[in-house]
Formats: structure tokens, sequence, C-alpha cells
């Protein structure tokens, strides 16, 4: 039988947040090409691809109709850190979809420049959305970002910094890169940790006056 104090606690935590522990891995992009002079400077190249210079396909979150699987990148002007760039992910082949929409902060590069690796956040600015896709992407969510860098991705039928230096010269000093994979991490909001925090106070409050064991009134009181 469930305890009294158990009880009040179940009906008080909410459920556990939807973004919680979830990994959206984006695959390697096989248009679009970054150029970079050193640690702090990456730009891109241009492409034809509306939504961006930088996309490729996504994983697919799990019970979020319709699944959703694209990524895209803005243009990258980075010449030093912290630098902000458009991002866009979700189902953005087919319109209207679900996707959201919002600004990567990029906060640091390591590993440069074998295998660059860009490190930053991802703030939520607008969704197209309906459903359970929402719970993933409210708007003015924040998740990290990252991805990496390589001047040889491996071939995927269109070799980005090949076809570049065939048909441009790179600049004196500079390298080539493709995205060669990345992931966003979800995270739970502040707000609804605040929440579960609250909750979890209540129930534990709950359930201490419940298994208080009987006892006379305190000595201040019985005294009185």
């Amino acid at each position: 039988m469930m305890s009294k104090g158990f009880a009040v606690g179940a009906a008080l935590v909410p459920p556990c947040a939807a973004r919680a522990g979830v990994v959206i891995n984006l695959f390697d992009s096989t248009d679009g090409a970054i150029i970079s002079s050193g640690p702090t400077n990456f730009s891109s190249t241009n492409s034809s691809n509306p939504n961006g210079v930088l996309s490729g396909d996504t994983s697919t979150l799990t019970g979020v109709p319709p699944p959703f699987g694209q990524y895209a990148f803005r243009p990258f002007s980075i010449t030093s850190f912290p630098a902000t760039q458009g991002f866009i992910v979700g189902d953005i082949l087919t319109g209207p979809g679900d996707y959201a929409e919002g600004t990567v902060e990029w906060a640091a590069v390591e590993d440069y420049p074998a295998s660059p690796e860009l490190i930053g956040t991802f703030t939520v600015d607008q969704i197209s959305s309906s459903g359970p896709f929402t719970a993933y992407f409210p708007i003015g969510s924040v998740s990290t970002i990252e991805v990496t860098l390589s001047s040889n991705p491996p071939p995927l039928g269109n070799g980005v910094c090949q076809g570049y230096e065939e048909n441009k010269s790179l600049p004196p000093g500079s390298l080539c890169f493709g995205l060669n994979g990345g992931l966003v991490v979800l995270t739970p909001e502040p707000a609804t940790l605040s929440i579960l925090g609250a909750a979890l106070g209540i129930f534990l409050m709950a359930r201490r006056s419940v298994h208080r064991p009987t006892e006379g009134p305190p000595e201040d009181l019985a005294g009185a």
C-alpha cells in the first residue's frame, strides 16, 4: 500500500523534463566548406543550400511526429570567441514541418588544427511545431552543441574541400575544413529544476510529518 507521504510526493513532483538526457547526433555535412586562417578565424564558402552553408542529417527523436532529421548552419563568420551564428534543426526539408531555429554562441575551439572542435550553446528563438516537439525545444531553451571539423571528411559523394580547392585558390596559410559530425545535448530547463527541488522539499516535509512518532507536546508548551 502506498504511504501517505509517498502519495503526496508523487502528486507534487512533475514528470521528468522531456529534454533530460536527450542527445541529437549531427551527421557529416555534404555541402559547404569552412576556410580557416587561424584558431579564432573561420569563414564559410558559398552554398546553394537556402537554409545555410553547412547542412546534413540528424538522428530522430523517438515519438515526436513527424520524425525530423536535418540541420543547417547559417554562414560562418568567426573572427574571435565568443561568436554567434544562426542554426536550425528539425524537419526542414518539407514545409511547414517541425523545426527549431535560433542562435549558436561558440565559446571556444579545441584540437586546432588537427581536428578542430567548436564548442558552444544553442538558444532557441522560434519554433514551427505542434505537439510533443515543443517539449524538446521550448522558446528560450538552451542546449550545448559541439561540432568537429576535418580537412579529410569521410567521402559521401561530395568532397567539399577537394571540390573547393579544384575550383578556387585556397588563401596562403589557410586550411579548408568540412563538418565531420557533432551533437546537440538537450538539458532540463532551470525553471524545471527549481520546481523539482521545491516539490522534493514539500515531499520530504510531508513524509516527515506522516512518519513522526507519537509524542507529547514540546516542553515549552507542556510547562505552560
